[in-house]
């Protein structure tokens, strides 16, 4: 097995810090914005009662 050298973790994770921060100033370019189809399926969602809702346990089981 081959040993990990913490220079080789090191520029691995500056590497990441570089993509990071790319991703984050994409991110920023662009507002983002909500469509109206989305917001008026919000509101109607938090018309319904909870009960009607699947749990989160449910859900788990279901991709089990």
């Amino acid at each position: 097995m081959e040993q990990v050298k913490l220079n080789k973790i090191g520029a691995d994770i500056e590497v990441l810090k570089i993509a990071v921060k790319e991703i984050q100033e994409y991110l920023m370019e662009d507002e983002l914005e909500v469509s109206g189809e989305v917001i008026a399926e919000i509101r109607e969602s938090r018309k319904r009662p909870a009960k009607e809702f699947i749990s989160h346990e449910d859900m788990k089981k279901e991709f089990e």
